[in-house]
């Protein structure tokens, strides 16, 4: 049973690959790269059980307010 496992964990991994080229391609600094993961997560988590595909720009700026992060027009 262990296949289902390494494909869920392969399918992770090139997930926050991808994330994190888009991260570097969109301009982050490389010293504020490494919190972008950490932060993505909990974004992801506090948005269960919706998957992201499903959220809206109106989501994600809900979401910086409740943290108090101003949002970025850059996401629409």
């Amino acid at each position: 049973m262990s296949a289902p496992a390494t494909t869920t964990r392969q399918s992770i991994d090139a997930f926050w690959s991808k994330f994190l080229t888009l991260v570097k391609k969109r301009g982050a600094r490389e010293n504020a790269q490494r919190w972008c993961v950490p932060c993505a997560e909990g974004f992801a988590k506090a948005m269960q059980p919706r998957r992201l595909a499903e959220l809206t720009p109106a989501d994600i700026d809900g979401y910086l307010a409740a943290q108090g992060i101003r949002a970025v027009k850059s996401h629409r």
